[in-house]
């Protein structure tokens, strides 16, 4: 556990220390205002009964910061010490393959949450405006938080898999997100296939970025997107474990 916590540390005073993460921070808060923004404008023009958290989630901001964070985040987690040759450095350490990858995929999740902060205090400034009813209940706030802790650690985790498998961070980040774009045009494949093929049609459906999020916007906590997304999460981890394993062999 000591050594989990001391890499933790290592890898978010990287992040935190470096003008890449102030640049990703600012980048972030800069998104989120126009985010908040665009959230003003829809009070100030007309009543709604939409939720603001679905509103928020309607917006091109909010999947930007979903797409971008995790490979530009996650580029610099294996690659840039492959790189650099302090992989085989602490490859050759006692500490577990295991260790390496969960401190590494949290230390990036931590940072992209913290990346997220300002989306709380835009949420509090809207709940406190004295309209009736309420622009969202507290339970859509919670359960959209959810469903960004649970995408962006399926994204995150997805990150250092592909950083894992190569020195270069650009080919890094492209992969994550181009596989992550992929996994986003499901969405609407359900509507491209043809309904008679019930299985295919319900497996694309269910597979919907789109739709998990939506169902996590308005408060309904559905267990298929949580299995889904903990599981493919488990499953990237596992396989970033044995990339370093097999990298461990060689050297």
């Amino acid at each position: 556990m000591n050594n989990f916590w001391l890499i933790w540390k290592k890898e978010m005073a990287g992040y935190l220390l470096s003008m890449t993460g102030h640049v990703i921070i600012t980048l972030n808060a800069f998104l989120l205002g126009g985010c908040f923004t665009l959230l003003m404008e829809v009070l100030n023009l007309e009543p709604t009964d939409v939720p603001i958290t679905e509103i928020f989630y309607d917006s091109f901001f909010f999947w930007i910061l979903l797409f971008l964070g995790a490979p530009i985040i996650t580029m610099k987690a294996f690659a840039t010490e492959a790189a650099r040759g302090t992989l085989d450095s602490l490859l050759a350490t006692p500490v577990p393959e295991s260790t390496i990858v969960l401190a590494k995929w949290a230390a990036c999740l931590s940072f992209f949450l913290l990346t997220w902060l300002p989306w709380i205090g835009c949420m509090a400034v809207v709940y406190i405006i004295p309209v009736s009813p309420p622009p969202f209940h507290w339970v859509q706030w919670l359960s959209t938080a959810i469903g960004i802790v649970l995408i962006g650690s399926f994204f995150i985790s997805m990150g250092c898999f592909f950083s894992a498998l190569t020195q270069n961070q650009i080919m890094s980040s492209m992969a994550t997100l181009g596989v992550s774009l992929l996994l986003f045009s499901l969405s609407f494949a359900d509507r491209w296939s043809n309904p008679n093929q019930s299985f295919f049609h319900s497996m694309m459906a269910q597979l919907g970025m789109v739709r998990h999020m939506t169902d996590f916007v308005r408060g309904i906590l559905d267990t298929r997107p949580i299995v889904f997304y903990s599981s493919a999460t488990a499953v990237f981890l596992f396989a970033t474990t044995q990339v370093l394993q097999a990298k461990r062999w060689k050297s």
